[in-house]
């Protein structure tokens, strides 16, 4: 999960097409007039993927795995339609089903129900919209800013800054996390997937080449303090394939930034070179 910054700090980083606004705005006027469902006007949510994707590449927001050739999504954070085990029943966010502030980059895995076969877990948000108190749940339009939600959302920085991994590449909380924000980040890794058996792994992969590409890094560097004018060059290509591990448009890069602070601040003070890391 990396933190998108385009609800609050920029809007105008979304490139919105021509009349898009506007379209948003009667196709909410349709569904409200009973004119038309809010299915009947998926492709005003579709039409902005493009947009979306442009932020941090065809990365989901959840999960951080770019997505080639599946099927990317336009998640809906507010359920749109029925909310799942909402009591009493819930219909969904509907005036919120064309609002962009809505609107979460994802793959299927995040978005959709899946089962894990390896685990025997099922995840995917689906409809879930879990809160902390259930009575204050939204049923009309402007409540939403008395709900206290339990999923972590990647447009709220302090919500990613609560996502934490083992060097196993388990997803868990932060070691500050409250006990409640604690339950907050096991509620979103569930529903979310972050959990899911092939994309651990993939950070556990991740782990090995960024183990190897610091002690490589570490090797080279004091070659290069000895004299050895090759081995700064080494070092530098070193150095480049941690930073771009940490970039936000790579795979798993709030793993890799958790991973490499991990590793390289206790040395601080006696590896000269981590500077240029951490100070980025």
């Amino acid at each position: 999960m990396r933190y998108i910054h385009y609800i609050d700090l920029d809007p105008n980083l979304i490139e919105f097409p021509e009349n898009w606004l506007n379209d948003a705005k009667e196709a909410l006027n349709k569904v409200t007039s009973g004119e038309a469902t809010i299915e009947n006007l998926s492709r005003v949510w579709g039409d902005l993927k493009p947009a979306l994707e442009k932020l941090i590449g065809k990365k989901c927001w959840y999960c951080e795995v770019i997505q080639s050739r599946s099927d990317k999504e336009i998640e809906h954070f507010r359920p749109k339609k029925r909310v799942s085990q909402a009591t009493p029943r819930h219909d969904g966010y509907y005036w919120l089903a064309f609002d962009y502030k809505n609107f979460r980059y994802s793959c299927q895995y995040c978005n959709k129900r899946r089962k894990d076969v390896v685990n025997n877990r099922v995840g995917g948000k689906g409809n879930y919209f879990p809160l902390a108190d259930e009575d204050k749940r939204a049923r009309i339009p402007g409540d939403e800013r008395h709900e206290t939600r339990m999923l972590l959302d990647p447009c709220v920085e302090g919500d990613v800054n609560l996502l934490d991994f083992d060097d196993a590449g388990n997803p868990c909380p932060t070691a500050l996390a409250s006990s409640f924000e604690q339950k907050r980040v096991n509620i979103s890794i569930r529903l979310y997937h972050l959990d899911h058996s092939e994309i651990v792994e993939d950070r556990k992969s991740l782990a090995r080449d960024l183990e190897d590409y610091i002690s490589d890094a570490e090797y080279f560097f004091r070659k290069f303090a000895s004299g050895d004018k090759e081995a700064g060059n080494k070092f530098q290509v070193k150095l480049n394939l941690i930073k771009n591990a940490m970039n936000m448009r790579a795979e798993y890069s709030l793993f890799a930034e958790r991973y490499i602070e991990g590793k390289l601040k206790p040395r601080v003070t006696d590896w000269k070179w981590v500077v240029l890391v951490l100070n980025e």
